[in-house]
C-alpha cells in the first residue's frame, strides 16, 4: 500500500464555521459529485499549531493514517476464503504445498494416511484443521515425502486455557518429548503443527508464538503497514530445536516483492496468481544470523470447512 502524496491534499475552510478546517484527500480516479465538483474520499480535522497555524505534518499524519486504514480493511475483502486456513502455499513461484481442509476429500485421503503411521496422533479434533503433502522445499524438510498438520482446535474453543497448550490438543502423545518450555513460549498463538517424516517415521512439532524469543536473532521484515506479527519454532522428537524459524505476517504484496529485490531472494506468488488473496506472509530465517533465507506466501483457496 503506498502513502498518500502530499500534494494531492486539499485545505480548506468549513463553510458555516471558519474556525473549523478540513484536510481533504481527493478521489483518485476522478469521480464527480452533484455539485460536478471532484468527490472527497477521506476527510480529518486539520491539527492546529498553538499558535493557530496549520500544522501540516501532523494532519498529513492524520489523513494517511486514516487513508492506510481503510485501505487494508479493503484489502483483506478481496480474499475468498479468509475465515480458514486452507491455502497453497508458494514457495520461488511454485506452490510447494497444498494445505486441505481435513473435510475435503485429498484431504481425508491424506488424514487416512498419518492415523494409520502414526497411531498415536489424532487429526480429526476440528474441522479447520488443515493437512498437506510436501517434499524437500526448505530447511529443515529434507525427506523425499512429508505430511503438514496444523491443529486449530485451541483456535475454536473460547474456553480453552492456552497455557496448557503442552499438555493439551492430542491427548495420548507425551508432549514433554518436544521440549516445549512454557517459560520460553510466554505468548502462544492458539494452534500449532505436525511435521510428519514419511521417510523415517519421525514427527518435529511447530510451535507457533507472538512473544520475541531471547536467544534467536530475527531477520528484517517488510517496510509497511505490517499486521499481526508471529514466529514459529520446529522441535523434534529428540528435544532439539531447529534453527530454522519462521516469522508471519500481513503486509500488502507490494511490500514483498520490495522486501525480496532487496534481499536477493524470490518473489513467491508466480504471474498470473493474485496476490491480493495471500492470507499470509512468511519468511524463513536463519536463527543464529537472523538472515532470511526464503519468503512463502499463503493463498487463500475457496473452500469450505463442513
Amino acid at each position: 500500500m503506498h502513502n498518500i502524496d502530499v500534494n494531492d491534499l486539499v485545505y480548506e475552510q468549513d463553510e458555516l464555521d471558519p474556525r473549523v478546517w478540513f484536510c481533504n484527500f481527493l478521489d483518485p480516479d476522478g469521480n464527480l459529485d452533484k455539485s460536478g465538483n471532484v468527490c472527497v474520499k477521506y476527510r480529518v480535522p486539520v491539527v492546529f499549531n498553538n499558535d493557530g497555524t496549520i500544522n501540516y505534518a501532523e494532519s498529513y499524519t492524520a489523513i494517511n493514517t486514516l487513508h492506510k486504514h481503510e485501505s487494508w480493511e479493503f484489502y483483506r475483502t478481496l480474499i475468498p476464503s479468509s475465515d480458514n486456513p486452507a491455502a497453497n502455499v508458494y514457495v520461488n513461484g511454485q506452490i510447494k504445498r497444498v494445505d486441505r481442509l481435513i473435510g475435503e476429500t485429498e484431504g481425508q485421503e491424506l488424514v487416512d494416511i498419518v492415523e494409520s503411521r502414526f497411531p498415536a496422533y489424532d487429526l480429526e479434533t476440528c474441522n479447520l484443521n488443515v493437512v498437506g503433502s510436501y517434499g524437500p522445499y526448505r530447511p529443515p524438510y529434507t525427506a523425499a515425502s512429508s505430511i503438514s498438520f496444523y491443529d486449530m482446535e485451541m483456535f475454536t474453543d473460547p474456553a480453552t486455557d492456552f497455557a496448557n497448550v503442552n499438555q493439551y490438543v492430542h491427548r495420548r502423545p507425551p508432549h514433554s518429548k518436544y521440549n516445549v518450555d512454557l517459560n520460553v513460549y510466554t505468548m502462544l498463538m492458539p494452534w500449532f503443527g505436525y511435521k510428519f517424516n514419511l521417510d523415517d517415521d519421525t514427527v518435529s512439532m511447530k510451535i507457533v508464538h507472538r512473544n520475541r524469543i531471547p536467544s534467536v536473532t530475527y531477520p528484517p521484515v517488510p517496510e509497511g503497514e505490517l499486521k499481526n506479527i508471529y514466529y514459529a519454532r520446529i522441535h523434534n522428537e529428540d528435544g532439539t530445536i531447529d534453527n530454522m524459524n519462521d516469522v508471519f505476517f500481513d503486509v500488502y504484496w507490494d511490500d514483498v516483492q520490495r522486501y525480496c529485490t532487496e534481499h536477493d531472494l524470490d518473489y513467491p506468488i508466480p504471474e498470473g496468481v493474485d496476490a491480493t488473496h495471500v492470507l499470509v506472509w512468511g519468511i524463513v530465517f536463519n536463527g543464529t544470523t537472523g538472515v532470511p533465507v526464503m519468503v512463502k506466501g499463503y493463498e487463500s483457496r475457496d473452500v469450505v470447512p463442513t
